[in-house]
């Protein structure tokens, strides 16, 4: 890997630039809370009768493709700076697969034909939405210096929630029509329109590229080979990623089957569901708000400590509560600490890497990611195929799996320093 140049501080972007970068997480998460957490899980396991472990394949099928791609692609687009681009196509491959989901959805009505097409295109779908959020991560850095990073990361989640909440509560005339497959369709079309601003607004800032840069896939690969052998050059950045893989097991898991476990443990027909989303989502609006200036104030390292740690204690509590007003106010407590982990986590990789490499940096961030998006979900179906004689307690079994990845998780976050890119250079100016 290059040797990394110190450069001034870039300049604060346009109002309007980082209006329309938020913006986009207000768009996404109208399909990760209606397609992947809400009515996708639900219909393909309860509606369609399907066991657990389909839906994990199916959800790290698509996952796995974006680990083989994205840190390429994260490259290439450091070197060409065509970041806007891939996010439009992106975000318009994820939006006609969840079309398509809608469509096959409504000509057949069982079958194995209707199982695979719909599970073909929910394949696709989140791969666009995962590589889409990749490249989007990577573009914090042209809207935000690093004195606003933590802000704007948390301007951007705590809006996120604000599209899951209008999401749901846009769709939801439809469903109560005509099923949670009539969900796919509408939602589609939200996201697309809500992503506009970003595209039009958003500008990729011109940082300066290192010597070395991946003009092709295999020169992308190359160069992503490179930065895996050199990453102990970044302080505290593997052992960052590889935490980042444990704890991000556990939310990505708890994200896919919460409603499941919500119906299937607690009971909660549609009716309560969909008002318990909202109501947790709302507190995740808070949560996200408060710990961008918690970053800003104590750092990104010592703001995911606390989260994880809330993490493993509530996972824990589910696993054990039978009481559904405590189930409401832990799941309140899940909206805050899913808000506070993706505000932190953002700015802390910004932080263990020098700018000109984001788009390299966050490719390998989605990568991290997306190996925790099929560990952890595909142990959660094997936990429920292998308990399914415990009857619900199977699911109990499965929250506490995912409590004991992000303690692992926890441990690891521990031995990371703080300061990352910036400590390293500030010793090396003092050499």
């Amino acid at each position: 890997m290059p040797e990394e140049q110190d450069h001034p501080e870039s300049p604060p972007a346009p109002r309007r630039a980082v209006f329309g970068w938020v913006f986009y997480d207000l768009a996404n998460t109208v399909y990760s809370m209606n397609v992947v957490t809400l009515y996708f899980s639900q219909w393909l396991i309860i509606d369609l009768c399907q066991r657990d472990i389909v839906y994990s394949a199916a959800f790290a099928s698509s996952i796995a493709l974006i680990g083989l791609t994205m840190p390429a692609i994260g490259a290439i687009s450091d070197a060409r700076r065509n970041k806007i681009p891939l996010l439009f196509i992106f975000t318009l491959i994820c939006c006609l697969a969840v079309v398509l989901i809608g469509v096959v959805a409504s000509l057949a009505s069982s079958g194995t034909i209707l199982l695979l097409g719909v599970i073909g295109f929910f394949i696709v779908a989140n791969y666009g939405y995962n590589g889409g959020l990749a490249i989007y991560n990577a573009l914090l850095p042209s809207v935000s210096t690093s004195k606003n990073m933590g802000r704007i990361s948390g301007w951007g989640t705590a809006l996120g929630y604000v599209g899951s909440l209008a999401g749901m509560a846009l769709v939801l005339p439809f469903v109560h029509h005509g099923g949670r497959s009539a969900a796919f369709i509408p939602t589609a079309i939200i996201f697309m329109l809500l992503s506009i601003p970003t595209f039009l607004w958003v500008r990729e800032r011109k940082l300066p590229l290192p010597q070395t840069t991946a003009n092709t896939i295999a020169s992308a690969y190359r160069k992503v080979w490179d930065t895996l052998v050199a990453v102990r050059r970044y302080p505290g950045l593997l052992r960052f990623l590889v935490a980042k893989t444990f704890y991000e097991d556990g939310i990505a898991t708890a994200i896919l089957f919460m409603a499941v476990y919500a119906e299937r443990v607690m009971g909660f027909p549609d009716e309560v569901k969909v008002p318990f989303f909202m109501v947790t989502t709302t507190f995740a609006v808070i949560g996200s708000a408060v710990a961008g200036f918690l970053v800003d104030r104590i750092g990104p390292k010592r703001t995911l400590l606390i989260d994880i740690a809330g993490w493993v204690a509530t996972l824990v509590l589910i696993a054990l509560v039978a009481n559904e007003a405590l189930f409401w106010v832990l799941g309140c407590v899940v909206g805050i600490l899913l808000g506070t982990t993706w505000t932190a986590a953002r700015p802390m990789l910004a932080q263990l890497t020098p700018p000109q490499m984001a788009g390299e940096a966050f490719g390998l961030y989605s990568l991290s990611g997306k190996v925790a998006s099929v560990i952890g979900p595909l142990l959660w179906g094997l936990v429920i195929l292998i308990a399914e004689p415990l009857g619900v307690v199977r699911y109990r079994l499965g929250v506490a799996s995912l409590a004991v990845l992000m303690f692992v998780g926890f441990i690891l976050l521990l031995r990371v320093p703080s300061g990352g890119f910036s400590q390293l250079k500030d010793k090396r100016e003092d050499a």
